[in-house]
Formats: structure tokens, sequence, C-alpha cells
């Protein structure tokens, strides 16, 4: 069992004391103020706290107003960010010595919007934080009373209690129960995640379970269930899990075993606290195209310092790009004007994107972060091949001579193709239309649709079964190239499309192991023996022969006349299509 628990960080600690440190001295003996997201709040701060407040959720701050004097001054209230102010307050009558909870309504017009306004971080600190200044309108020559809070955004993993994590074999299936530790505010999403790259050897597939659930103070625990999970051959079966909390990826990284004997049931994971460093982005790309790769850190410390680079390698003539961020993730949040007369804080966190200008890169480029606490320094890269030419030599590999496509079927072809870049992704078949274009927007239609190609690795070709139209004739079949950047080459061929080839039949009746030369009569029948299909005689070497018969399944009769009982024969034939008749053989024997 395992319990997720934690204390306040040294981190968080240390940006309390810094904007404490850079703030204007608040004089206690004048009037001051400060946001706090209780609503109820009696009790008297020394100081301006920091606001603590939970990740990509909108939270109420209430605005509060300290008059430490015997006196009643109106006062104006401004409130500041770092990126300026955010609005203004003017003519609000204190009570003496008192705790007075100011209502924002009016306060900030540009608030009531639905995107708010935004509240950026310190250049330097790359802290967020909010300042309240206090003015007393009758001194107009005194400086304003200012206090400011840093905006600190919890771990989400304090939002959890005890979490307890097991593997039970045989159904294969992963079991996390969640309990919610110190939560207050709106309803905290929970996610079980689970990834190839996490867990070696994971055939993921379609997760069976619920890996998502909500928790709440009136409902404090879920469980989440993710079954279906099978290891390849040879894996250690050794991997890693992931709780998304508040929307915060890998807010909680569990680590155990996922390869147990059927009947048994794993030890608990543990949480694993490594520091880890990955760099998400598309394996192929346009040069040009807008891409945003990631990066996540997971288990960082809060002071970490993020770079990062896109080398471009053989791309002459073109620079390295390098972006400096401050933080594991990236921290935003803006205010919306509340109902009640609060200011709405609504917070973002999610890892650091970058928008590299990838114009001019071509072929393998190298993008790397490098995450830097203290002495502590971590690297993580990857690579994206740029690719600007669509895929070559494509084209209709020849088939059987002695196959024909025929109406209304299947008729089997094979294509070859290479884009050395990008590599082909898909390959797709049509017939009788062209393949679909682009529009205006960019977007390709969805009729008519494609028969999808199957790649074969041993002859390294694109194979499909074409189904032919319902008439003879030409028909024009075309084949389209996609590789990994959506670039695509198509070429045409024509099939000439056949009514079936009729076949044949022929044989010889046998009596006693000999072949009968006379007075022998045969009967081609349907498969139900009902309907005379073709009917003739033994030739003079005792050979019979149908011939233009369609493909399918008969029955041939014989009799022959002798002087006692006649004889008679029975055998079920399939005659196959092409010019070569299939071979029977008819036994006579005396009729009962």
């Amino acid at each position: 069992m395992m319990t997720l628990r934690r204390k306040i960080r040294p981190a968080t600690l240390a940006a309390w004391l810094l904007a404490a440190a850079l703030a204007p001295a608040q004089e206690p003996t004048r009037p001051w103020g400060f946001f706090s997201p209780r609503a109820d709040l009696t009790d008297k701060p020394e100081a301006a706290p920091p606001i603590d407040l939970r990740s990509n959720v909108s939270q109420p701050v209430y605005l509060y107003l300290v008059n430490p004097t015997e006196d009643t001054p109106t006062v104006s209230i401004t409130v500041r960010s770092p990126g300026g102010a955010v609005g203004k307050l003017a003519s609000v009558r204190l009570a003496p010595k008192g705790l007075q909870k100011v209502n924002l309504s009016e306060f900030a017009q540009a608030a009531k919007t639905p995107a708010g306004l935004p509240l950026p971080a310190d250049t330097k600190t790359s802290r967020i934080s909010l300042s309240v200044a206090v003015a007393n309108a009758n001194k107009a020559d005194e400086v304003p009373n200012e206090s400011v809070q840093t905006v600190n955004l919890k771990n989400p993993a304090t939002l959890l209690g005890e979490t307890v994590a097991t593997f039970s074999g045989g159904t294969n299936t992963l079991n996390v129960a969640v309990k919610a530790g110190d939560l207050t505010g709106p309803p905290c999403p929970v996610e079980l995640v689970l990834s190839p790259d996490d867990v070696p050897g994971l055939n993921k597939g379609e997760l069976k379970g619920i890996t998502r659930g909500t928790l709440t103070a009136a409902q404090p625990s879920t469980t989440l269930v993710a079954g279906g999970l099978v290891l390849a051959p040879g894996s250690a079966g050794e991997g890693r899990a992931t709780l998304t909390v508040d929307g915060v990826e890998r807010a909680v990284v569990l680590k155990g075993s996922f390869k147990v004997q059927t009947g048994a049931t794993s030890s608990p994971f543990t949480i694993d606290p490594r520091n880890d460093l990955r760099v998400r982005a598309p394996k192929y790309a346009k040069p040009g195209d807008a891409i945003v790769p990631k990066v996540e850190a997971t288990n960082a410390p809060e002071n970490s310092k993020i770079t990062f680079s896109v080398s471009p390698g053989a791309s002459g003539g073109v620079a390295t790009q390098s972006f400096n961020r401050t933080g594991p993730r990236e921290q935003k949040a803006s205010i919306v004007a509340g109902e009640d007369g609060s200011l709405s804080v609504v917070t973002v966190v999610k890892d650091w994107a970058f928008q590299p200008d990838t114009r001019g890169l071509y072929g393998p480029v190298t993008l790397k972060a490098t995450i830097t606490s203290g002495a502590d320094v971590k690297d993580a890269s990857t690579v994206v091949i740029f690719d600007e030419s669509a895929p070559r030599d494509v084209r209709f590999l020849p088939g059987d001579p002695k196959k024909f496509p025929v109406r209304n079927r299947p008729f089997a072809v094979s294509t070859v193709g290479v884009d050395n870049e990008s590599e082909v992704a898909r390959v797709e078949f049509f017939v009788g239309v062209e393949p679909p274009a682009a529009g205006a927007d960019g977007k390709v239609p969805t009729e008519p649709k494609p028969i999808v190609g199957v790649y074969d690795p041993k002859a390294s070709a694109w194979n499909a079964a074409l189904p032919m139209p319902d008439k003879k004739g030409a028909v024009p079949v075309y084949v389209r190239y996609v590789n990994g950047v959506g670039l695509n080459t198509v070429t045409k061929t024509e099939f000439d499309v056949v009514d079936p080839v009729p076949g044949g039949v022929k044989g010889q009746v046998e009596y006693g192991g000999r072949a009968q030369k006379v007075d022998v009569k045969v009967w081609l029948l349907s498969k139900d023996g009902k309907t005379i299909v073709k009917d003739g005689k033994i030739d003079a070497e005792g050979n019979f022969l149908f011939t233009d018969v369609p493909a399918g399944e008969y029955v041939l009769v014989s009799e022959q006349k002798t002087s006692s009982k006649p004889l008679t024969g029975v055998s079920p034939v399939t005659v196959k299509e092409g010019p070569d008749p299939t071979e029977a053989k008819i036994t006579l024997k005396q009729k009962q």
C-alpha cells in the first residue's frame, strides 16, 4: 500500500519569500488589501498570504480590505499583475478596526469577457502574482499601501491520499484504487494512462475497463481499471503507469510488475520519483509545416530550467534554434469577473510546447531538450524527418498471364513504390474513378472510398483484391501512394474486364476396370440432379467431352444397356474456368 502525501515544498516556500522580498513594504498601520479563496474569511492575517490554487480549473478569489485604524477613510483599490494593471475600484468606505469583503462586480470590464484578463508571469521569476494597492482618497500625497501575493499552483499529487495499484494475472488487469486527500473546490478528474513507452513489450490494444474517474468531497474515492494488457513474449514485465490529476499529465507515476502468474496478484505498485525527460514530436513533417513539439518533464524540480533546441543537421544555411523556459511545465492564469462579486482565476498547467521555424529544414533534424536544476542536468532528444518530395517509382506489377479480370469478381493486383525520406504511409486503390483531390480547405473528400492496400514485406509490394464492375470492357484503375507527410503520387493502368471463361469436362466410362466403348450415354446435370445441362455419348475410343460449360458444381450420369440389367453410374464433378476441360471418370454398376 502506498500513501500519497506531500509537505510544503522548499520551492513553494522560497517563491513565497521571494515575492515578499520583491514587494513594496506593506505598512500594517494603514489600510491594506489581499485576496483569499475563502468566501467566509473572518480572521485577519498579519500579511498578505500566497494564493494557493489548483491546476486547470476556475476558482474564485475574494478581495478583503483590512483597516487597522479607528478612522473610516474612503479608499481606492488598484489590482496589478506583473503585466500591468488589472483594474481599479474607487470610493470604498472602510469601517474602523475591521476586515471587510469587497464586491468586485463592477471591477474590471475586460474581466467580464469569456477570455478574461491574462495574468502573465514575472519575466525574471516566472511566478504569477497579484498585488493590491490601497490609496487613501483624503491623502493624495500618500503612497498607496501595496501588498503582493504569489499565485501558487498546487502539486496535483497533493490532492490524492491513499492510492493502491496492483496487477492481476490471468485477467491481465491493472486496478488502481484512488482516494482524495485534502480536496476542496471543483471536482477533481483522474485518469489512468498506459503507454508502450513505459511498459516495454506492452500490446495495449483496446483497453477494457474504466480508466477515468472523478473525485469530490462527497465521493472521495474511485477505482480505475485497465484490462486486456498483454506483454510480448520475452518481456521483463516491469513498467510504469501514470495518473493524470486535474488535467496535469504524469502527476503521479507508479511502477510495478505487469507480468504475474495466472490467479496471482502483484505486489502493490510504488511511486517512481525518477526525474524523467522526453521530447514528443511528429515522426515526419514538410519544410514549413507548423509543428508543435512538446517536452515532457516528469518529477522535475520546480526551479528547473529547460532549453529546447532544433539542430538542422544537413539542411544547409539554416541556423540552430534555441528556446529557454523556466519550470518543468508551462503555467498560465487569467481572471474572469464572477457573479458573486469575486474574481475567478482560471489556471492552466501543461507541458511546454514549442513552435520552431521549419522553413528550409530537410532530412533528419534533431530536437533536443535539456533540463537543469542546480548541478543536475538531463538530456532527451528525438529526430523529425523533413520531406518535401512525393513517393517515386510507383507502378503496377505484371500479373499472371493466365488470369484475367472477370466481371463482378475480385481481381488481385500488386504495386511497388518507394519513399526514402518519410516512407510510404499508405496505398489506396480506386476502380473506375480517379482519386478525390483535396478541396480549397485542404481536406480530401471521403467519397469515393479507397480500397486500402496491404504490404507484403517478402515481396516489398502492396497488394489488394479489387472488385471488378458487372460489365465487360476497359476499366481504369488508379493507385495512390501517400508518404508520411501526406504527399502523394498517383499512377493509372487499365484492365480489360471479360466475361467468365467457360470450362468443360471430359473423361471415360468404366465397368469392371475397363473403359466402355459402345452404347454408353452420358448426361451432365445440375448439382441437385434436376436439370440436364448437356447430354451425349462416348466416342469410339470410349471418351466423352462436354464443352462451353460455366464453371460450377455438377453431376455426371451415364447408362449402358446390356442383355441383362442396365448399367448406371453417377459421379459429382466441379468444372473449372478455362480452355482445359476438367477430367472425370464414371464407374458403371448394375442397376438395382
